[in-house]
């Protein structure tokens, strides 16, 4: 029983320290885009997009915050990085 909740335990920190990385991530891109766009070599990138993508993940990070025990927020950032990635990849065709 010990052994699981230890689990548990190590998910939840896990999942806080991921929230608070999105959150991080979010700020700068929030506040910052057009530093984030040069500093992932799209210097063209629209500072708008940056921007939305930001607050997603400040959203994202603060509802993992909120419940570090739902797998829900976890996925839903996940798919979150999946737009992320989606954007990122279109900037370098």
């Amino acid at each position: 029983m010990q052994h699981h909740e230890d689990q548990r335990r190590k998910a939840e920190q896990l999942a806080v320290g991921l929230g608070w990385f999105s959150i991080g991530l979010g700020l700068t891109e929030l506040l910052a885009p057009r530093s984030v766009a040069r500093a992932i070599g799209m210097p063209d990138a629209s500072g708008g997009v940056l921007q939305a993508l930001g607050t997603r993940e400040i959203a994202n990070g603060i509802a993992i915050l909120a419940q570090p025990d739902n797998p829900t927020w976890l996925w839903s950032r996940v798919g979150g990085d999946g737009l992320d990635l989606a954007y990122l990849s279109s900037g370098f065709q």
